[in-house]
């Protein structure tokens, strides 16, 4: 028989996942994978390759892609949702598995919800997962979304910082956006001041 069109296809799914939500009574049902019309019917949603994916060339996905995994993050959709993230790299060494880390870390905290979990799987041979120090920063909680500055940096202010990502291919010197509400000196997890 032919395959059936997208919104029979969903109404199936939906219809299938909502059946065994329900026989679960209690119990939480996570599903691999972040499509907005199955969120009614599950507790959760979890979403591999987080902002950087092992298994393609560059590992990272350009800006369009990427932004396509903060925004799913942020949906209202999810609101209600447990949220589950992986991120991994397979990188030669330490220094490239950090500087990815934190890539993925800071993406994470542009979008993250109270109800929202991230794994990193970072580190070489016997030292993984590697744990970071990154991983205690205290940024307390949001005090706005995140946008996207003038020079292209896509930041969210926190009560202890601010996270920032440069998510674009352009290259060259960018300033933090260290004006207005954003005004102030921060400390990068280099310990370079900031200002």
């Amino acid at each position: 028989s032919p395959m059936p069109a997208q919104a029979e296809y969903d109404q199936y799914n939906v219809a299938g996942l909502s059946a065994i939500k329900a026989g679960l009574g209690t119990k939480h049902w996570i599903i691999n994978g972040f499509v907005p019309a199955f969120a009614a019917s599950v507790d959760g949603l979890m979403l591999e390759g987080f902002a950087h994916n092992q298994f393609i060339s560059s590992g990272f996905f350009g800006e369009t892609r990427w932004r396509q995994d903060v925004d799913l993050v942020a949906r209202a959709e999810f609101a209600d949702k447990f949220v589950f993230l992986t991120s991994s790299s397979n990188a030669a060494t330490a220094a490239e598995h950090q500087r990815i880390m934190r890539y993925a870390l800071a993406s994470y905290l542009l979008a993250k919800r109270p109800d929202s979990y991230a794994f990193f799987l970072y580190g070489t041979g016997a030292a993984l997962p590697a744990y970071y120090a990154e991983y205690d920063t205290n940024v307390g909680a949001p005090t706005a979304g995140y946008s996207k500055d003038a020079s292209g940096l896509y930041v969210r202010p926190f009560q202890n910082g601010l996270a920032v990502v440069h998510a674009t291919d352009s290259a060259g010197p960018l300033t933090l956006p260290l004006s207005g509400a954003l005004a102030g000196a921060y400390t990068d997890w280099d310990g370079v001041r900031r200002t």
